[in-house]
């Protein structure tokens, strides 16, 4: 065009041809603007491979999970397969396996709810209800549960917080952040640490 935008036609032509082929007696042409069907097969394009990349997204996300919804499994396999068949192991050691399954069901759980959460959120289906929290609190509440843990790894946890700190947020959602972020410490942080 005169401002520089290009222009994409498609012509069709017809000839025709007398009594040799060679030569030819009349033409027709017929020109037709396709610019926007272009334009549309561009961004047919570029959506297919935003959807090649989300998908390939998805299959790593779908790898991730996949193991560590496996990771608790063997651990309460184990343990209560020992519980099963193991009838001479002491109280102490009992109690210590069924702690052992407690804890690998409370993360399986906690897992199962952060994937809900998550389908919930890709969907827009999720209800955030901020209302006003005490950051030392929420904290607390939160990390408390995995004491357990860093006890077994002879790690102190500390939580210094102020008391009159407030935040506007949905406390589940803060509460799961938050035990997300600590149990991932715990588990990272070298014994004794």
């Amino acid at each position: 065009t005169k401002s520089g935008t290009p222009v994409w036609i498609r012509e069709f032509l017809r000839l025709e041809r007398g009594e040799n082929a060679y030569s030819i007696t009349g033409r027709k042409s017929t020109v037709m603007d396709i610019s926007e069907m272009k334009k549309n097969e561009v961004e047919l394009y570029k959506a297919h491979d935003s959807l090649k990349e989300l998908n390939l997204s998805k299959d790593k996300f779908i790898s991730i999970v996949s193991h560590d919804l496996r990771a608790p499994f063997t651990t309460l396999l184990g343990f209560s397969e020992i519980l099963l068949n193991e009838h001479d192991i002491s109280e102490d050691e009992r109690n210590e396996y069924l702690q052992y399954i407690y804890e690998a069901s409370k993360s399986q759980l906690n897992l199962i709810n952060c994937l809900l959460d998550w389908s919930r959120l890709q969907t827009g289906r999720i209800k955030i209800d901020p209302v006003r929290l005490n950051v030392k609190t929420l904290i607390s509440t939160a990390v408390t549960p995995l004491t357990g843990d860093a006890v077994r790894k002879n790690i102190n946890v500390k939580i210094e917080i102020p008391v009159d700190l407030y935040v506007n947020a949905d406390e589940r959602l803060m509460s799961q952040a938050i035990v997300n972020l600590a149990t991932n410490a715990i588990k990272f942080t070298p014994e004794g640490k």
